[in-house]
């Protein structure tokens, strides 16, 4: 059997996580793993140099909203 976990914000997704974990069931975090990509990409932004840095970074993190707007007008394009 494969559940799905959702919700909006402080509705209890991570207590009910909490407790699957204490009885051994898998939890995959969707959250956990979009967070470490995109502090993948803010490394690489990082690692490209000054231009990017300052458009797409806010110290070390990656400004999220920049870099959508910046794909959906490329996909228009």
């Amino acid at each position: 059997m494969i559940l799905g976990l959702t919700g909006g914000i402080a509705t209890g997704k991570s207590t009910v996580s909490a407790v699957f974990r204490e009885f051994d069931i898998p939890v995959i975090d969707a959250d956990a793993i979009a967070h470490s990509v995109l502090a993948l990409e803010a490394m690489v932004l990082i690692r490209c140099g000054k231009p990017l840095e300052t458009v797409f970074l806010k110290r070390g993190n990656l400004i999220e909203k920049r870099l959508a707007t910046l794909f959906s007008t490329m996909l228009m394009n």
